[in-house]
């Protein structure tokens, strides 16, 4: 009874889910498009190795599922390592059926790596089939992967460093039960609060329309403004900031970014691609703008 107790803290650390705060603040919580468990990470019955699964018959509406990004916990060196993965930005419908129904369920969505490793899983939940102006926020998760044949018996290590998680780390003849890094901000797959912040009061400054309110966050010389509208035909387009597009046309709704570096990342809204880098005085700064809108 002791290890059955053992092994179930385990595999309830291997599949626990986390929301994560990727975007800023004042973006709308969404309505939740899935019942809790509908998706999960499975690990094989033999090998050991691990993957994401979906419920259907637990789907609340259609759902739009996007795979995000996956990181490797690399023990020697006690961090994370982002993994480069072929079916990021390729989205899946997903539709709800009856117990019993349609599709065999669980259905897989993603074969993780077929390796012995602690991975995180990150991906997206968006309400499909809807329009409108934002589009339906999207719902972040991630997940821990314990993928291996040997799964730890125990996850009591005491009380819990800041800015750790308590993990179980697979080799290939044993399992280890570890405090790790979180593992978020050093995959690049949420913004660093700073930047948040930065984002947040760059976007009044848009709102304002003062030319000088938004010059103070950016790098000098390196953003070019105009005051005067751009032709129809080309009103969405442009490498300037655009004082008339800010006003009538930007859309701050954070859909996507990306961590080029430690110091460097971009954001990516409906309409526009900001790139921010961090200065020498720790300030997060506009250095390149560009109006482009996703097709």
């Amino acid at each position: 009874m002791k290890d059955r107790k053992l092994l179930a803290v385990c595999i309830l650390a291997a599949f626990m889910f986390v929301d994560a705060a990727m975007v800023a603040e004042d973006v709308p919580k969404p309505a939740l498009s899935a019942e809790p468990g509908a998706f999960s990470v499975r690990r094989g019955p033999k090998t050991g190795f691990a993957v994401l699964q979906v419920d259907e018959s637990l789907l609340r509406q259609p759902t739009d599922f996007l795979f995000r990004g996956i990181c490797r916990y690399e023990p020697g060196a006690n961090r994370w390592q982002r993994m480069p993965w072929s079916l990021i930005s390729t989205p899946t419908r997903l539709e709800p059926h009856p117990p019993g129904q349609g599709a065999n369920s669980p259905r897989v969505l993603v074969q993780l790596p077929r390796e012995t490793a602690l991975f995180c899983v990150y991906w997206t939940e968006r309400e499909a089939g809807k329009t409108g102006s934002p589009p339906p926020a999207a719902i972040w998760r991630e997940a821990l992967a314990v993928s291996g044949p040997i799964l730890c018996e125990d996850l009591k290590l005491g009380p819990r460093p800041a800015g750790s998680v308590a993990a179980c780390v697979p080799f290939p003849d044993r399992a280890e039960a570890r405090f790790v890094p979180m593992p978020a901000e050093e995959c690049g797959v949420i913004l660093p609060l700073e930047l948040t912040r930065t984002y947040d009061d760059l976007v009044a400054a848009f709102q304002s329309g003062k030319q000088g309110e938004i010059e103070k966050f950016c790098l000098a010389a390196k953003i070019k403004f105009t005051d005067k509208p751009r032709p129809e035909d080309r009103r969405e387009y442009g490498q300037d900031i655009n004082l008339p597009f800010l006003k009538h046309g930007f859309s701050k709704e954070v859909l996507n970014f990306s961590k080029n570096s430690d110091g460097e990342y971009l954001i990516r809204t409906g309409t526009t691609a900001l790139w921010f880098e961090k200065t020498k005085d720790g300030e997060w700064k506009l250095f390149r703008y560009l109006d482009k809108p996703i097709e």
